[in-house]
């Protein structure tokens, strides 16, 4: 069949060449990209969602791999113990389990399909998504936000908009938002997003990540970063904790 009637061999492809871990190191650039890759091609991936959750979850399991000292191959790294061992090390105790299930899903099926000698014996169901409901109602958002702008002091308005913003808004953790100030917060494709990194995960013990904001508090995040860049006694957005 010609590329015009199936093109979604090469994009799969494209999405697996393309997918850069947000932490690329020296050994990913030279050879553990390439490593992973090949490892995620031998699974082969339905779509290229399917390709990107492959890919998400095995590149930081190859540079693991790599900070022990493993052969670079795929008989040496995707073994059931060397996944025990990898999900049971460092930060990734602190996941939540469902990101666990999903880890362990992506590996064993990345593992079964590449390795011929692994002991790979139970395949592993594919995690469903669960649907969450929204943790206040619309009522209690609007509710937060009559409160958070009848403060008595503006610093005390500027606290509550960020923490609603960022925690409802972004989802972070209530040790991570003291340390959030305007340089993390950026706007990306038409939403701001916020930069999770080492300064603000040392007491949460999450993974750095990016996170869109909602947008249903982009306006309040443009008026805190106006105040913080712009005319008042605040030359930052303020550490949320110290508002």
């Amino acid at each position: 069949m010609g590329t015009d009637q199936d093109p979604a061999p090469a994009a799969i492809a494209a999405a697996i060449e393309n997918y850069r871990p947000q932490a690329v190191s020296e050994y990913w650039t030279v050879a553990g990209g390439d490593f992973a890759r090949a490892a995620v091609m031998k699974a082969k991936p339905a779509t290229t969602a399917d390709a990107y959750r492959l890919m998400y979850n095995v590149a930081p399991f190859v540079m693991w791999a790599h900070a022990q000292d493993l052969a670079e191959n795929v008989e040496a790294v995707f073994t059931p113990d060397r996944l025990d061992e990898y999900l049971s090390t460092g930060d990734r105790r602190e996941w939540v389990s469902n990101t666990h299930v999903v880890a362990r899903w992506a590996i064993t099926r990345v593992g079964r399909a590449a390795t011929r000698r692994a002991p790979w014996k139970v395949r592993v169901a594919a995690p469903k998504d669960e649907k969450l409901s929204a943790p206040y109602s619309s009522a209690q958002v609007d509710w937060f936000r009559e409160v958070a702008a009848t403060q008595a002091t503006v610093r005390r308005s500027r606290y509550m908009r960020a923490a609603l913003a960022l925690h409802h808004g972004a989802g972070l953790k209530h040790n991570e938002l003291r340390f959030v100030d305007e340089s993390d917060i950026e706007w990306r494709d038409g939403f701001f997003v916020v930069r999770v990194t080492e300064k603000h995960t040392v007491k949460s013990r999450m993974p750095n990540r990016v996170i869109a904001v909602d947008s249903a508090y982009a306006q309040w995040l443009r008026e805190l970063l106006v105040e913080a860049r712009g005319g008042d006694a605040c030359s930052r957005f303020e550490r949320v904790g110290n508002l």
